[in-house]
């Protein structure tokens, strides 16, 4: 009996040993991929190994990631910037972000926060689930962030490999990193990802539905955007609020604006914020610099960023 129970183990010890090896090769070739997930690993994989470490930062949904071009903040500034704009998620996620660019890098002078009508927006899903992936397994803290959303559950977190099961994507991804790395090109460069793209018919669509969109508050991410501005305070990092430019003829699609950036200019006057609005600007009526009513191109990206540090000289924001 002694001899069976010792070659069961023997048998059983390698096979448990899969899953872990499997994670763990998985998870390091996704991470190398430039592109995967709009480019989302090579930002976090700069948050997490502590190479940002610039003056100017810019946070937000993506309008920061498409608008906001830290190049040129960078050059105007005589500093350098990084952008860590992150695609279609609400400040739950970039709160998440802020939190691991102070606790791994340097800390930044300012914070270029692009805020929107849904920055408080309630929402029970992530946005790009899958940029999550790599960074899971055993990671306490990102799990009690990631728990307000629907997207995981704890054995995602507990058991290595199982958050990989029907992520078919993310998988061949891996896979392709390690067998084509030649073909992973830069996509973001300091965080930020211009688009070469011209008008899109996505106005024309809504206008034809008489589409609009409603959003819901989510009263939680209230108190914790104004926890937001006191670490910063905090910090001596100064937080200027941009409300970057959308085409004008689309922004009656979004019913309840007023209300959703009310909590937000509320904050911005009780502790004294710069806050720059550009959804009546000049920007905001010329198609040429938009690819859809909420971004734009890579053109008007250029033009509002330079547009925009005029205004923070005019301001008198700079890094002391």
């Amino acid at each position: 009996m002694g001899k069976f129970l010792i070659r069961l183990v023997l048998y059983i010890l390698p096979l448990a040993g899969i899953p872990f090896l499997a994670d763990k090769f998985i998870s390091e070739n996704l991470t190398k991929s430039n592109d995967f997930v709009d480019g989302e690993y090579s930002v976090w994989n700069d948050l997490l190994n502590g190479t940002i470490n610039s003056d100017v930062v810019i946070i937000g949904a993506s309008n920061a990631y498409r608008d906001f071009d830290p190049a040129i903040i960078g050059e105007k500034m005589k500093t350098s910037a990084y952008n860590l704009g992150s695609n279609g998620n609400n400040f739950g996620i970039q709160y998440l972000r802020f939190r691991s660019l102070i606790d791994n890098n340097k800390i930044p002078r300012v914070i270029i926060h692009a805020i929107s009508a849904a920055t408080l927006e309630k929402s029970t899903n992530i946005f790009n689930p899958d940029q999550f992936l790599p960074y899971m397994y055993r990671n306490r803290e990102l799990e009690d962030v990631l728990n307000l959303y629907e997207d995981f559950s704890h054995t995602d977190y507990s058991i290595p490999f199982i958050r990989y099961f029907g992520r078919k994507e993310a998988i061949i991804t891996a896979c392709n990193r390690l067998i084509n790395p030649s073909s992973n090109s830069v996509y973001r460069v300091n965080g930020y990802k211009g688009v070469d793209e011209s008008w899109n018919s996505d106005l024309d669509r809504a206008r034809k539905r008489s589409y609009s969109v409603k959003f819901e508050i989510d009263t939680a991410l209230i108190p914790l955007f104004e926890r937001y501005i006191k670490e910063c305070k905090e910090r001596n990092i100064e937080v200027v609020l941009v409300n970057a430019p959308e085409y004008i003829e689309g922004q009656d699609y979004v019913e309840n604006r007023a209300e959703m950036m009310a909590e937000i200019v509320k904050l911005s006057e009780e502790y004294n914020l710069h806050f720059f609005n550009y959804l009546n600007d000049s920007v905001s009526y010329n198609i040429k610099y938009f690819f859809n009513t909420g971004h734009l191109n890579r053109e008007g990206a250029e033009y509002f960023t330079s547009r925009l540090m005029e205004d923070f000289k005019k301001a008198q924001i700079e890094v002391n």
